[in-house]
């Protein structure tokens, strides 16, 4: 609990880059909806219903920046410099260090894109799937497990 804290903190003091991060996150699927329009506005046929294109592009948007992990570039770093030594001599794991970050930098990020996603889903008309309670158990544990590999990786 107390990296996750920690994690909070340097990230309140980095505003800026947590939005842009949220920002670039966004750009990817805007654009490919935006392609999807265009093709749509050129006569061509899409593969899905426009309604079910902007849900699409919405969900993915949000579960991406969810279960993205960025740590293994500093636990690369911390090894390399030898910054994991005082892990090794403390009561604590490395591993609770880096799962409090990813946590925090997720609550964080998660400030900025509901606003987002909700914002986006209200111009765009978007709609929540009607899935019984089975599909939603599914897809709850489908969403943390992929989030889960996406930090062990």
């Amino acid at each position: 609990m107390r990296f996750i804290r920690m994690e909070l903190i340097s990230a309140l003091s980095g505003r800026a880059d947590v939005l842009m991060f949220v920002l670039s996150g966004m750009a990817s699927p805007i654009v490919m909806l935006a392609l999807w329009f265009a093709v749509l506005a050129s006569g061509g046929l899409l593969p899905l219903s426009q309604q079910s294109l902007i849900n699409y592009y919405i969900y993915l948007f949000a579960i991406e920046l969810w279960i993205s992990a960025w740590h293994s570039p500093f636990i690369s770093a911390d090894i390399r410099y030898g910054r994991l030594t005082p892990y090794l001599l403390k009561p604590l794991s490395y591993f609770s260090y880096q799962l409090g970050g990813n946590l925090g930098e997720k609550i964080m990020k998660s400030t900025y894109l509901l606003p987002i996603v909700f914002g986006l889903g209200f111009l765009l008309k978007a709609q929540i799937p009607q899935l019984n309670l089975y599909q939603w158990v599914i897809f709850a544990v489908s969403w943390l497990l992929a989030a889960v590999l996406m930090f062990c990786v």
